[in-house]
């Protein structure tokens, strides 16, 4: 049986860290394998010297995500360093191998923490067919006990929905849904697929 595949890219700051902890205790509920990466800038880095550094930095940030794992008894497929453009070396390591989840940082080391959702997170999420989930940290971090569905009943708010659905189920969660209704369009008579129907898919 193939098991699902969770890629968990991480920068060093706490934002990402708080993500890998995310992503491990989700892959020990789903028995998944996690791989992560640290990606050196090289646009951003062209010195040699503290290229060198940023790469050390970065075999730290992963091997700490496999220490994770390891202690939760999540099998870690891989935990490497890579160098390029971030957002590619991530849509790009995700489609390599076939990941299931991309678990990142909403807001990463680089960004504003102003901004609800940070560059890198937001590129990659645009630029890639796997499934995201982004991770904030906060003072509250108790694991999934009320989990809100935002729908349109579009294909990508039902699979939204199927995994919100799966995710709820490990965690016993409470759940809540919403659609909201621009009533400045007109309104065209349409099918929507029920939470319910949502909810039955086997995750």
């Amino acid at each position: 049986m193939t098991r699902f595949q969770f890629l968990v890219p991480v920068d060093g700051s706490d934002n990402s860290i708080n993500a890998a902890k995310h992503a491990v205790e989700l892959a020990s509920k789903y028995g998944a394998e996690i791989s992560s990466i640290f990606v050196v800038d090289k646009y951003k880095y062209r010195i040699s010297d503290i290229f060198d550094i940023v790469n050390k930095a970065g075999e730290e940030y992963v091997a700490q995500v496999r220490k994770m794992a390891q202690d939760k008894g999540v099998t870690v497929k891989s935990a490497k360093v890579l160098s390029g453009s971030p957002v590619d070396q991530i849509v790009n390591e995700a489609k390599a191998m076939d990941a299931n989840l991309i678990v990142i940082a909403a807001i990463g080391g680089t960004s504003s923490t102003t901004s609800p959702i940070g560059f890198i997170a937001n590129r990659v999420m645009r630029h890639t067919p796997s499934h995201i989930l982004l991770v904030r940290h906060t003072d509250n971090n108790e694991q999934y006990k009320q989990i809100l569905i935002a729908t349109d009943g579009s294909a990508d708010a039902k699979y939204g929905a199927q995994y919100a659905m799966s995710i709820a189920r490990r965690y016993n969660a409470k759940v809540y849904a919403c659609n909201i209704i621009n009533t400045k369009d007109r309104i065209i008579d349409r099918h929507v697929t029920t939470l319910e129907e949502a909810g039955k898919g086997k995750l």
